[in-house]
């Protein structure tokens, strides 16, 4: 069947017409070549020397052909080219022995370096009238070139201490040096560390008879670590070139930060491993982290030249705690059953922000940070419809925007300002708990297993419901039957205000809770017995299998996929229910 190339009633081409006369292709070649060099110059002493490279052409173009109907005759051509190398070299020198039989030592010590260097150069071009002559060349305006070249560099200096005593007392020691171009010339060094300890309780000989204990392990740690994502010219003053009135200058390219050095993390962690009565297996952990000297763009008055400049400020602190459970119902030769859970818990606050703020909504986000209180949605607060006239209100802020307004009657305004009336909603922008459940199976041949993940607490802001529920301002859409929820007269209750009043305004109502339950997997399978075939003697092994994947969902959100990890989804894809059918053969 053959569908129109225009879809009627909102100017939407069909997406196939849109492949055809829309072309993109990306072209990859990649080389990951590694080697290493180890030897053993006298018992338990190791030396080992390893090189690897990561290298990859990228070819990119991307046509509009001048038979497109949104622009015809006016065709255009890009084509772009990037080449990326990362070499890396690191040598280690490993000596373990043991005193006396009881204590066991390795030390550690080694060097680290990676280069990258990445070009890249592209060309463009507009005006080609042709659907056969659709080169750069062949168009005969806006002609543009552009190429770019970066390096960045880091080099590491680490040594580590392994201890056992009795193989029941472990302790753990490292230290490192971590060095990054990418940071001011005098920070480009900083020093991290950790050390942890474990203790194997079931060793102990107080344990060695409590039979329903077969593995006990308490261990914790402390250590830090560094982070240097970031652009690789950010601790510099650029300049860059430009065209004035047809002649060539110099402007400035970036404002740069001297000061600009690692953002840190530190982190402690307490837990405790055991297996019980042979069947339940647990995994308890409690965490703090705290992230300090955030590599965060600091938002400037555009007057200085700069809207903003990446800098090391304000902290972030996270606890909670991690646990996994599981456990055999049935353990038997011809048949088991094994469930399992896995849980999250994270507790958020922002510690610390920038020039004294005490709240710092990121442009174009709603997402907003406040000290003291995790992240969370700022937005206007929609206070529902005025059933008297059918105005749309919403509530006013607090003089504090950062404080959750007190939602009530008597401070709601009918003029919408979305800056003027932006306020936090209380809702937090990640998940608290996330985590998954399951079971798997086995009755003789018969196998059976199932994989749910979930997420609670989880909001986003469903971009969609804008255009779906706003038949006034984008009447080409098809729309959502709830917008025949409409004030009609005094005195109705209704979902949008009256007609003629812009019904879906960016506000609360666009934030959903988009907790979810689903079933991310499910098989089937048969084994054939050895038996059958020993007969067909060929197969040693046999399995045929159903897999069926994200069939199912529970959720309140209203957009395509609650999974979707963003604060803002619009248009997205959602994730495909799969079914598969297989049969895995052995000779």
């Amino acid at each position: 069947m053959k569908y129109p190339n225009l879809i009627p009633g909102g100017n939407f081409y069909n997406p196939d017409y849109l492949a055809d006369n829309l072309q993109n292709v990306g072209t990859n070649v990649q080389f990951n070549p590694s080697a290493y060099v180890q030897v053993n110059p006298f018992k338990g002493f190791t030396l080992k020397s390893q090189a690897g490279m990561e290298f990859y052409d990228f070819i990119s173009s991307s046509k509009q052909l001048p038979s497109y109907l949104a622009s015809p005759n006016n065709g255009n051509a890009s084509e772009s080219f990037s080449r990326s190398t990362t070499k890396t070299i690191t040598n280690t020198a490993e000596y373990g022995f043991k005193l006396r039989d009881r204590n066991s030592f390795t030390f550690l010590a080694g060097q680290e370096f990676i280069y990258n260097n990445s070009t890249s150069f592209s060309g463009s071009s507009s005006g080609q009238t042709d659907d056969r002559l659709n080169l750069i060349s062949a168009g005969p305006t806006n002609f543009t070139a552009s190429s770019g070249r970066s390096e960045y560099a880091f080099a590491s200096y680490f040594g580590r201490m392994n201890y056992n005593l009795d193989s029941k007392y472990f302790l753990d020691l490292s230290l490192r040096n971590d060095q990054s171009s990418r940071f001011g010339r005098n920070l480009r060094s900083a020093n991290f560390y950790s050390v942890g300890a474990m203790w194997r309780a079931k060793n102990e000989n107080f344990l060695q008879d409590v039979k329903w204990i077969n593995d006990l392990t308490v261990k914790g740690s402390i250590g830090t670590s560094g982070n240097s994502s970031i652009g690789n010219y950010q601790s510099l003053a650029t300049v860059g070139t430009n065209l004035y009135a047809s002649t060539p200058g110099w402007g400035i390219g970036s404002a740069g930060n001297p000061e600009l050095s690692w953002e840190t993390q530190r982190q402690i962690n307490l837990g405790i491993q055991a297996t019980l009565f042979n069947r339940l297996n647990l995994d308890v952990e409690y965490f703090e982290r705290v992230t300090s000297n955030m590599l965060i763009s600091v938002p400037y008055p555009t007057t200085t030249g700069f809207s903003a400049i990446t800098s090391n400020v304000g902290s972030l602190k996270n606890t909670g705690f991690n646990a996994n459970i599981n456990y055999d119902f049935i353990k038997k030769k011809s048949s088991n059953l094994n469930v399992y859970a896995n849980l999250g818990y994270v507790e958020q606050e922002v510690t610390e922000l920038f020039q004294g703020k005490q709240f710092w909504i990121i442009p174009n986000t709603y997402v907003c940070w406040a000290v003291g209180q995790p992240v969370s949605y700022f937005s206007p607060i929609w206070a529902g419809v005025n059933p008297a006239n059918g105005d749309a209100t919403w509530y006013t802020p607090n003089p504090d925007p950062a404080k959750i307004t007190e939602t009530t009657k008597s401070n709601t305004t009918s003029v919408f300002n979305s800056t003027g009336l932006q306020q936090n909603t209380g809702i937090q922008r990640f998940a608290p708990f996330n985590g998954g459940f399951g079971f798997s199976g086995r009755l003789h041949q018969f196998s059976v297993s199932a994989d749910f993940s979930f997420s609670e607490g989880k909001y986003m802001i469903n971009n969609d419901r804008f255009f779906f529920e706003n038949p006034g301002q984008f009447p080409g859409f098809n729309q959502s039957s709830n917008v025949l929820n409409y004030w009609k007269k005094p005195g109705d209750v209704a979902v949008f205000p009256r007609n003629g009043v812009q019904f879906t305004q960016f506000d609360s109502r666009l934030i959903e809770d988009a907790s979810f339950i689903r079933l991310k997997a499910l098989t089937f399978a048969y084994d054939f017995s050895t038996s059958m075939l020993k007969q067909t003697k060929v197969l040693s092994a046999a399995k045929f299998y159903v897999t069926m994947r994200n069939i199912w969902t529970l959720t309140n959100y209203t957009g395509p996929d609650p999974e979707v990890d963003a604060n803002l989804t619009t248009g997205a894809n959602p994730n495909t229910s799969q079914v598969s059918v297989g049969l895995n053969l052995q000779f």
